[in-house]
């Protein structure tokens, strides 16, 4: 069992929710499983580094998975993801699921007092950064942290290069651990619909995060109603512009293009209107995800009419007050 136990939600609701259908025993990179087997070749996932097949996305998601247990991290640990939209947001969550792993998402504008906060209260095992980012450093951050998280004990670093005390994940996901291991060992760690799979952190009443166990059995059928609701399948391509660190851009760009085996295309950041714009009109994105400051920049751009964003079907905005006008 994992060692985040429920402290909201008895045995007898799980039981009851199991039984009348609300909740399935499917975690997210079971959909992704059957995805892989069905439509291997198709895209799965884009970002600006480049183009990612369903098949190449679960190689790299398996021997990242492999590794955790290599690397001795126990079922039930925490990692901790503090990463733009990018490919590797995909496979660290992935994952984690198959190794029977803990994650959580943190916002990259989280800084050392957040930061020291969450991974401190967490107890967090490892955690997935950029080296640097947008003119920070947030390998050092977690350094200068380091000695205040006695449990902290890896530090998982996207893209290239790597500084010393890191570890690659470009470097693991090379390594073909699938010829030393059987994936028979990630069956047998996957965590359960019914175990946390999640901590999310939120806001509100106090200054600092507070942390909320979530099942994975939670989270899908929310995600399952966004896709009999917003009509999307498989054939969408879906684009979180908001952050994938937030709900509105997770839930369609990672969860609901999960369950039916959407193409999610990502930046990194929030480069403009312009930039999105051509984005929609290149990849012929059917569904972005934004919050109102960035739709009503789009919607406002002086040269809107020079791009032909005729694939657009809906727009889901949500993260804040959209004016009427």
């Amino acid at each position: 069992m994992s060692k985040f136990k429920p402290v909201r939600v008895s045995q007898e609701t799980i039981d009851e929710y199991m039984d009348k259908g609300y909740w399935t025993k499917d975690v997210f990179c079971d959909f992704f499983d059957r995805h892989t087997e069905e439509m291997p070749d198709r895209e799965a996932v884009v970002d600006s580094k480049g183009r990612y097949t369903h098949k190449q996305l679960s190689q790299w998601v398996n021997r990242l998975a492999l590794k955790f247990l290599e690397m001795d991290i126990e079922r039930g640990d925490l990692v901790v993801l503090q990463v733009p939209d990018c490919v590797e947001y995909f496979i660290v969550r992935l994952a984690c699921e198959k190794a029977g792993l803990v994650s959580m998402v943190e916002p990259l504008t989280f800084r050392h007092t957040e930061m020291e906060h969450v991974l401190g209260r967490s107890g967090a095992i490892a955690v997935a950064i950029p080296w640097k980012f947008r003119d920070f450093d947030y390998f050092q951050m977690i350094q200068e942290l380091h000695p205040k998280l006695p449990r902290l004990r890896h530090i998982f670093v996207i893209g290239e290069p790597v500084p010393e005390g890191g570890i690659s994940l470009n470097g693991i996901i090379a390594e073909p651990l699938e010829e030393k291991y059987s994936l028979d060992r990630l069956r047998e760690r996957k965590i359960t619909a019914t175990e946390i799979g999640y901590l999310a952190s939120t806001t509100g009443t106090t200054g600092l995060p507070k942390l909320i166990q979530q099942f994975i059995a939670c989270r899908v059928p929310p995600c399952s109603q966004h896709v009999v609701e917003w009509k999307i399948t498989r054939d969408d391509i879906v684009a979180p512009f908001a952050p994938l660190a937030g709900a509105v851009g997770m839930t369609i760009g990672y969860h609901a293009a999960l369950i039916v085996g959407a193409k999610s295309v990502m930046r990194e950041h929030y480069a403009g209107a312009e930039d999105m714009l051509r984005l929609i009109q290149d990849e012929k994105i059917r569904l972005p995800s934004v919050v109102p400051v960035q739709l009503a920049q789009m919607v406002d751009y002086p040269g809107l009419d020079k791009f032909d964003i005729s694939s657009l079907r809906a727009i889901r905005c949500g993260g804040g007050y959209l004016a009427p006008d």
